[in-house]
C-alpha cells in the first residue's frame, strides 16, 4: 500500500500530491506507475514505458523494481 500524501490539491486537471520524504514520494510514485502498467498489459498485453535516471529517481526506480510488475511484457525505453 503506498504511503498516504500530507498533502492533496489540484490546479486545473494537475493532480498535487506532497509526501513527508522523498521515499515515501518515490514509493508512491512506484504504486501509481505499476498500476498503469498492470492496466496496459491487461488491455493490449505489453506496456511501454519510458524510465528517466539520475539521482531524483533512484528512490522510484527501487521502489518499482520491487513490486510485482510482468517484466517480460513491458517495453523499456531509456530517456
Amino acid at each position: 500500500m503506498p504511503p498516504e500524501p500530507l498533502l492533496e490539491s489540484r490546479v486545473d486537471l494537475l493532480h498535487i500530491h506532497v509526501y513527508r520524504s522523498n521515499h515515501e514520494l518515490g514509493e508512491a510514485a512506484a504504486q501509481a506507475a505499476s498500476n498503469h502498467i498492470f492496466a496496459a498489459i491487461q488491455s493490449r498485453g505489453t506496456a511501454n514505458i519510458i524510465l528517466a535516471t539520475g539521482n531524483s529517481q533512484l528512490t522510484f526506480l527501487n521502489s518499482i523494481r520491487a513490486l510485482s510488475v510482468e517484466w517480460s511484457r513491458v517495453n523499456i525505453f531509456h530517456m
